[in-house]
């Protein structure tokens, strides 16, 4: 059945949109466009930092952190990057995630299994907002990610019960004031004591936050954020 899915629909390459080769998730010549976000981290939120002395960047120095550790696969400031999210998001190109799902997967395979997480839980999206688009790109990528790590997806532990305004537009306080209450985890559903939050980009840490405060509300101890892309710390644009 694989040989012939790709053979009536051939997989494109991420970058450049043209068919990929046989077999393959991306174009060989396009596998270094995809920037990695590389050391030195921030030690809480996983976005670069200048130097690795200051250990923290400037949003995890100014405010407590609702979860405890944090990983980011690639740099959204990149156009190449920034183009592929958008393009698997607005254009319902989710197979656009499976290529850099693959390879963050691989890059932080022992760092997940070293924090034990019970579960991957994907930001939820407001029903309507859901019902919009036609999927949740945050559960796309968790899905991705439950597959190559073997732990389980768990979307229903968490739901988004007001809407909100989309972050992009607000500044620091205004996002952090935006996503406040904004998760609740639903009455009667057990909380896992460890998990893995995840979303498509982090840039401020504020839906992190809130997400992961919910879920320590209902009884959670140990977060994780996992970013597949990143904007803030020390990123440039190339």
């Amino acid at each position: 059945m694989g040989y012939i899915r790709e053979l009536l629909w051939p997989r494109r390459c991420p970058v450049c949109g043209e068919v990929a080769p046989w077999g393959e998730w991306i174009c060989p010549e396009c596998r270094d466009r995809l920037p990695r976000v590389k050391e030195p981290r921030c030690k809480r939120c996983g976005l670069p930092i200048a130097e690795a002395e200051e250990e923290y960047c400037e949003n995890c120095r100014e405010r407590d952190r609702s979860f405890d550790d944090g990983v980011v696969g690639f740099r959204y400031n990149s156009p190449v990057v920034r183009n592929l999210i958008l393009q698997a998001k607005d254009r319902n190109l989710r197979q656009y995630y499976d290529y850099p799902c693959a390879l963050m997967a691989e890059i932080y395979r022992e760092r997940i299994r070293r924090f034990l997480p019970e579960c991957l839980i994907p930001v939820p999206l407001y029903p309507a907002k859901r019902r919009q688009r036609g999927f949740n790109q945050s559960e796309e990528i968790a899905r991705r990610l439950s597959e190559a790590w073997g732990i389980p997806m768990r979307p229903e532990i968490l739901r988004r019960i007001r809407a909100t305004r989309d972050q992009k537009i607000l500044g620091t306080a205004g996002r952090a004031a935006n996503v406040a209450g904004a998760f609740a985890v639903p009455p009667g559903v057990r909380a896992p004591l460890r998990a893995a939050l995840v979303d498509d980009v982090i840039t401020t840490g504020a839906t992190m936050d809130a997400c992961a405060l919910a879920l320590k509300k209902a009884g959670c101890r140990a977060v994780i954020s996992v970013a597949l892309t990143g904007s803030g710390g020390n990123l440039l644009e190339s």
